[in-house]
């Protein structure tokens, strides 16, 4: 007749288990990191894509783009007012934060008031009508800080996303459309 033995792990099992887990946690790590860096800087993009549909709007209904002064682009009016400008075109306050930025403030709660910012500022054109049609190269948006390690992200007039690294390697743009 045979009987189960039941036995426990030796010490060397463990210590085995616990360094083939350590080894694979170790190569996870960036792998993770590279997966989460990718995912943030698509969402930075399309952050930064529905602004610009925001701010097209804006122009098209306003005939101009909105002059909200820029003295102080860290305070939270500044980047109240630019909410409230393109709030009534569906931009709510997430559009404005880049996931990146976001954790590397640690999350702070950015629907509070006196937390109110922007990682995407505004440039500044003239009050005359349509004046960010004008010139099809000058950037609409750019991202605060470089957090997707290739420069800070820019979006033109024609709604093409580049990095400003990629910029400065093709400094020649040859996909810019033509505007009225």
């Amino acid at each position: 007749m045979r009987t189960a033995v039941v036995g426990a792990f030796t010490l060397l099992e463990l210590l085995t288990v616990i360094v083939i887990v350590s080894i694979l946690v170790t190569m996870l790590v960036p792998v993770v990191r590279g997966v989460l860096g990718r995912a943030d800087l698509q969402s930075c993009i399309g952050n930064l894509k529905g602004v610009y549909v925001a701010a097209n709007s804006y122009v098209q209904d306003q005939g101009g783009w909105p002059q909200i002064p820029a003295k102080d682009i860290q305070s939270p009016a500044y980047a109240k007012a630019w909410q409230q400008a393109f709030a009534p075109y569906g931009i709510a306050k997430k559009n404005w934060i880049c996931p990146a930025v976001q954790r590397a403030l640690r999350n702070p709660d950015y629907e509070e008031d006196s937390n109110a910012r922007v990682d995407y500022l505004a440039s500044a054109f003239g009050e005359g009508a349509r004046t960010p049609y004008k010139w099809p190269t000058h950037p609409w948006f750019v991202e605060r800080g470089d957090v997707h390690g290739d420069g800070q992200m820019v979006i033109f007039a024609n709604a093409e996303v580049k990095s400003l690294k990629e910029i400065f390697r093709h400094p020649v743009r040859s996909t810019v459309d033509s505007f009225p």
